[in-house]
């Protein structure tokens, strides 16, 4: 019985110890965003920027507009209940309350540069949300919808220099204008118009966020004269979901 007992207490002690261990590795991460969130309501854009990773530090502006659009600009306390990390990359969940005692619940991604954790998004979540939240249907349809739009001028124009400034920046630091060009050539040779499904509405069979947080779209454009199948991938940097992957087709995909 007292083996019995000593092995709970090993096993509980072993939880709490690993426990600490996450909240030790990912302290840095809250310190972060209550630091961020404090130099928001100081409007310290300055002090807001240091925290910010480099691939979304240009995007302030948009920030600063989606704090204050939700509420999240006054911040006076926050409650970081659910921390996560993997090497060099992280997230914490919790609540933060506002000045008028509002209490919203928000999900943060980092990763760490040269041993300091920077922001990489910030996104307000709804009460019944568990890691990172997929965007309603009709945002899948509308970003799907914007960068097949993007490609149709871009292979119009015979260059991938104006699909390659609408991808995330995560997508950008992984691939050049040419290395796009060579990816889908194909399209200048052919000489596909594909235009006209600006005026297609498309339909999302599936969709699902990875064990990386990547959003995963797929479907097709219902044209009557020919459906493109298209498979779309996303990643939400800074404050919304931003293109990471892009493929499309006009056979069924099996």
């Amino acid at each position: 019985m007292k083996k019995f007992f000593k092995i709970i207490l090993f096993f509980i002690g072993g939880i709490a110890l690993l426990i600490a261990a996450v909240f030790f590795m990912t302290a840095g991460m809250a310190d972060v965003a209550d630091d961020f969130f404090k130099s928001a309501k100081a409007k310290d854009q300055t002090k807001m920027q240091i925290h910010l990773h480099q691939h979304i530090v240009n995007d302030l502006p948009e920030i600063i507009q989606y704090l204050n659009d939700n509420g999240m600009d006054q911040v006076t306390d926050s409650s970081w209940s659910s921390r996560a990390f993997v090497n060099s990359s992280g997230n914490i969940s919790g609540e933060l309350t506002t000045a008028n005692n509002e209490t919203i619940k928000t999900r943060m991604t980092f990763l760490k540069v040269d041993g300091d954790w920077k922001i990489y998004s910030i996104q307000k979540q709804d009460s019944s949300s568990k890691g990172a939240q997929a965007p309603t249907i009709s945002v899948q349809k509308a970003i799907v919808h914007d960068a097949m739009k993007s490609f149709m001028a871009a292979g119009s124009e015979k260059s991938m220099k104006s699909f390659h400034a609408i991808i995330s920046n995560y997508w950008k630091s992984q691939i050049t204008v040419e290395q796009l060009d060579k990816a889908f050539g194909s399209i200048y040779q052919a000489k596909m118009d594909l235009r006209f499904l600006d005026n297609v509405t498309p339909e999302i069979e599936n969709y699902s966020i990875n064990k990386d947080g990547i959003l995963e779209l797929s479907g097709f454009f219902p044209a009557n004269n020919v459906t493109i199948y298209f498979s779309q991938e996303y990643i939400y940097e800074g404050t919304q979901w931003k293109l990471f992957g892009f493929n499309y087709s006009s056979k069924k995909p099996e």
